[in-house]
């Protein structure tokens, strides 16, 4: 059972086990060497009992070695009882010691008497239990492992809560990102179905089917996650689809141009991050021009960076969609989730006359994006 359970120990457990194992495997051998060369070199020459150099280091090795056999035995007990309460503190300081230590010199004096038929075992267990100054090295070696595993099992726990709390903030995250879209898509179908009304009502029947494929494939694509990374060719999809929804709503009010080089359409990027942003060109900016509306969206990769900028004619940079834009607070929600720190996000003056937005992300294979978002 100690062999099954010191496995486990070594291949299951985290890093800090593994350190803390190997460093005390490392040091009990050292040390075990060193005691055995000092009994063969120094103590044994002003003694009258001599015993070979192959004696001292197998059983230095065997006697040293012993607190890693019962390592996961002093590992349940610290986990077990490092509560902060008396009780616990009497059976980790007190009695575990004291049995482990016990156990220790009785097994060496077993070993000693079978191997060198050195004197009786009674004797050999009173002097090595009671007039052995190695007892209070046992002593100090168990406190020392007792110790590095209390500090091990800490630093485990606080691992684990870094996880959650990580863990925590992503779900927030996407709860939030799912609840910022959960307000968009309301208003601007609800447009939509009022536009096809009209186009109903006029008969027109050209229009009518336009809008209708238009909102089929807006839907289709809607209904996806919003915490995945997509191809930015499917991205774009989605994008012309909305803008000939608007496009039809508003007539011949705004133009577009989507200019996309072909090595950037296999990039993979945060799913919904570029309609946000040309709803809110459309809402803040082309809806309260006359004529001539214009949005332009340049997309291409520059030193392994993904460079978006979406900018219009409107009226530029305002408080409605320089702060409040929910569309633009989705995008800096996605942007922080899957790129944390590695991103850039601006609104700036458009040459155009109205607002620009720079976005600058990493630029992702599939494989990479998969292992990223996962």
């Amino acid at each position: 059972m100690s062999f099954l359970a010191l496995k486990r120990i070594y291949f299951n457990k985290e890093k800090n086990y593994h350190q803390f194992l190997l460093a005390l495997l490392f040091i009990l051998i050292l040390f075990a060497i060193s005691v055995a060369l000092q009994h063969y070199f120094i103590i044994e020459k002003n003694s009258k009992q001599h015993y070979s150099l192959l004696w001292h280091v197998s059983f230095n090795l065997f006697y040293w070695l012993y607190w890693i056999l019962i390592f996961p035995l002093i590992s349940k007990i610290v986990k077990k009882f490092y509560r902060e309460k008396f009780g616990d503190y009497v059976v980790l300081y007190l009695v575990a010691p004291l049995i482990f230590v016990s156990i220790h010199q009785v097994i060496s004096a077993v070993v000693i008497n079978l191997v060198l038929d050195y004197l009786d075992i009674k004797t050999l267990i009173y002097r090595r239990i009671l007039r052995n100054q190695w007892l209070w090295v046992d002593i100090v070696v168990y406190f020392i492992i007792s110790t590095g595993i209390y500090v091990v099992e800490k630093l485990e726990e606080n691992k684990k809560e870094e996880i959650k709390l990580s863990r925590l903030k992503n779900s927030i995250t996407q709860s939030q990102i799912k609840l910022l879209q959960s307000q968009i898509h309301p208003h601007f179908l609800f447009n939509t179905f009022n536009t096809l009304s009209t186009f109903i009502l006029k008969e027109d029947r050209e229009n009518s089917i336009k809008l209708i494929k238009s909102i089929k494939e807006f839907i289709a694509k809607s209904t996806k996650e919003y915490n995945t990374l997509i191809p930015l060719g499917e991205e774009l999809f989605f994008v012309k689809s909305y803008l000939e929804i608007e496009k039809l709503r508003y007539g011949e009010k705004f133009s577009y141009i989507i200019d996309c080089t072909e090595d950037a359409k296999n990039i993979f990027i945060p799913n919904f991050i570029i309609q946000p942003i040309v709803e809110n060109s459309i809402r803040h900016g082309i809806s309260k021009k006359s004529k001539d509306g214009f949005i332009s969206i340049s997309i291409n990769c520059e030193y392994n960076y993904l460079i978006i900028r979406v900018e219009d004619n409107g009226e530029g940079i305002n408080e409605n969609n320089k702060h409040n834009g929910l569309g633009l607070k989705i995008i800096k929600s996605q942007l922080e989730y899957f790129f944390e720190d590695k991103y850039e996000f601006y609104l700036l003056k458009s040459n155009l006359g109205g607002l620009k937005v720079h976005i600058k992300i990493p630029c992702y294979k599939k494989e990479e994006a998969f292992a990223y978002a996962n």
